[in-house]
């Protein structure tokens, strides 16, 4: 018996509006004859190609004759390794789109409009990452002359994903706040392409602030942490393999960065992160909501996942009004539940009220820190795009 994995990919998400609600936490909307009447005249606006790949078949004897050790020690079961195989598989033919590109380019922004020419700018660099890569591609995918973005852009804003404003010196373009979980739907389909090279740069980020020289042992400390708080977000590689990922991308991006935490600030500046601000932002500051309101509950359990779940919407919205949290796309259900995932599998819901306490408090100094991190890419980021050209 063998599953073939197969991928399938659209230019334009029909139902993505649909998918921002559920998000917020509103009531799945009832798909009756007026629904799909409305569905089908909303099909008359172009939405681009739909893509569908195949990847190589997943045999069940060879995954049942294999015996990989899980990284705990225990064995995963047969289904836990066929649903990993056939997933990864499928993100392995996945398409990579040119609004999925732009919009992890003016999501790494952080809010910041963007020039057309900074767009292309940032496109281009990433195209370039792409296509060295071999990684696959939608066909005509090409963000490497200003004509070309444009007429992405263009589509982005017709859709309602990218607005414009052209009432000053120079048009500029961004994502609404109200647009940034449409967004970060488009941009998470390619995270996983860029994911070692994520973690890399937040670890390296994070090595900053060491008082003594990094190392390779140090650095792959913080990799393997970064992972570990993310397990239940991506489908990671074994641990061998991407850290060989990840140590190859950063020693070719910042080869001096052993030298300690000023070349580290030296090549982050000659070179800005592309990736770890732009992929985990959103996913830590969602992690950091769910982790500051389990501090708050002391050593109180949580017994209804459900309505904790919406408690984490609403205290969401304050503490991005509070700017503790910078956007709109880290208040989602999904990215709660992955959150609630990974502190059950802590032992962070219930228990012993003090250990609770103390495992709730080092969850949320764990995501602070890898926030301050992230800050600083942003940082590093923003001087190059930015503050010299302003």
């Amino acid at each position: 018996v063998k599953l073939v994995p197969v991928s399938i990919a659209f230019d334009r998400i029909a139902e993505i509006d649909d998918y921002v609600a559920l998000q917020q936490g509103m009531p799945k909307r009832k798909e009756s004859l007026r629904w799909f009447v409305d569905f089908i005249f909303r099909m008359r606006e172009p939405f681009g190609k739909i893509y569908v790949r195949y990847a190589e078949p997943v045999s069940l004897s060879s995954l049942a004759v294999e015996q990989p050790a899980e990284e705990g020690g225990v064995e995963p079961s047969l289904a836990t390794r066929l649903a990993f195989d056939v997933c990864t598989r499928i993100e392995q033919v996945t398409p990579i789109k040119a609004a999925d590109v732009l919009t992890m380019v003016l999501l790494a922004a952080n809010g910041r409009a963007l020039s057309r020419e900074e767009i292309l700018s940032q496109a281009r660099e990433i195209t370039g990452v792409i296509r060295e890569r071999g990684l696959p591609v939608a066909s005509g995918f090409s963000l490497e002359t200003e004509d070309q973005v444009a007429a992405a852009m263009l589509s982005m804003r017709s859709s309602g994903l990218v607005k414009r404003f052209d009432q000053g010196s120079t048009p500029v373009y961004y994502i609404p706040e109200e647009g940034q979980l449409a967004a970060a739907y488009y941009r998470n389909t390619i995270t996983h392409f860029f994911l070692a090279t994520a973690i890399g740069e937040v670890a390296l980020a994070q090595c900053i602030g060491d008082a003594f020289r990094p190392s390779e042992a140090s650095l792959r400390e913080r990799v393997d942490a970064l992972r570990d708080l993310f397990k239940f977000e991506f489908f990671f590689q074994p641990k061998e393999t991407f850290w060989q990922q990840v140590i190859e991308d950063v020693t070719r991006r910042y080869p001096d960065w052993l030298e300690g935490a000023a070349a580290i600030s030296s090549g982050l500046t000659e070179r800005p992160p592309r990736f770890g601000h732009a992929i985990l932002r959103s996913i830590a500051e969602a992690y950091l909501v769910t982790a500051a309101s389990l501090v708050a509950l002391e050593g109180k359990p949580v017994t209804d996942r459900k309505r904790f779940t919406q408690s984490l919407l609403s205290q969401g919205r304050e503490m991005l009004l509070r700017r503790k949290i910078s956007g709109e796309s880290a208040i989602s259900k999904d990215l709660f539940a992955v959150a609630l995932q990974l502190a059950d599998h802590r032992g962070l819901l219930q228990g012993e009220p003090a250990e609770l306490v103390a495992g709730r408090t080092d969850l949320a100094s764990e995501l602070q820190e890898a926030l301050a991190a992230i800050d600083r890419l942003q940082a590093f980021y923003d001087a190059s795009w930015f503050d010299g050209n302003e």
